[in-house]
């Protein structure tokens, strides 16, 4: 049997003992959010780093990012382009991203115009093993303007506004149908391009 004073005397170790493991969680849990929140700038900032000129300090430029990002994800396109800005993604994000009436479109027709965008930039003087000395489109009027898309020199649309038809036969057009046309296929029931130095890979057929 031990003492009273013992007793005290080892309680009191415990105790001690005790509060030295809360003390040592508390530290570790403090550094674990430390490196967290840490982590979460540092890969913040690089995101933010990266992203193309236009969505850096245009918030709604970074929204109109985030949709195309999503959009093209679920498409199976590769979204990486957009940052990069010598693509025909990135030239038509930021013609799109300086369109004074962008806040006035919904998402629906933002994929549409996009679609078109990537269309135009990249068949339009484009170099390719198939067209050594390419030439700009022979016609494109109202293309990559503010005037709505069924406005566009050879485009039809559906009585919702919808691009159904695209006719742009003999029209000097050169390089890749691109994959955002993907973003019409619920609508798009024609496409006329012949006559033109265009070619498509047999495997993005797979995302109309």
């Amino acid at each position: 049997m031990i003492s009273t004073e013992e007793f005290m005397r080892r309680e009191k170790m415990v105790r001690q003992a005790r509060r030295n493991r809360w003390y040592l969680l508390g530290l570790v849990i403090v550094v674990i959010v430390v490196v967290i929140v840490v982590s979460v700038t540092v890969t913040s900032g690089e995101k933010a780093k990266n992203q193309p000129a236009a969505a850096r300090n245009d918030p709604a430029a970074a929204e109109l990012l985030s949709l195309l990002e999503v959009a093209m994800k679920k498409d199976s396109m590769d979204h990486t382009t957009l940052y990069d800005e010598t693509t025909y993604q990135a030239q038509a994000f930021n013609w799109l991203a300086k369109n004074s009436q962008l806040s006035t479109y919904d998402r629906s027709q933002v994929l549409q115009r996009f679609a078109l965008a990537c269309f135009y930039y990249s068949t339009n003087s484009i170099r390719t093993i198939y067209t050594t000395t390419p030439t700009p489109w022979k016609k494109s009027t109202n293309w990559l303007t503010d005037q709505h898309e069924c406005q566009w020199m050879g485009l039809d649309c559906n009585a919702r506004l919808k691009v159904n038809v695209i006719n742009l036969e003999e029209n000097g057009l050169s390089g890749a149908i691109p994959l955002e046309l993907a973003f019409l296929k619920a609508h798009l029931i024609s496409l006329d391009l012949t006559t033109n130095s265009l070619y498509i890979e047999g495997a993005s057929w797979d995302v109309f």
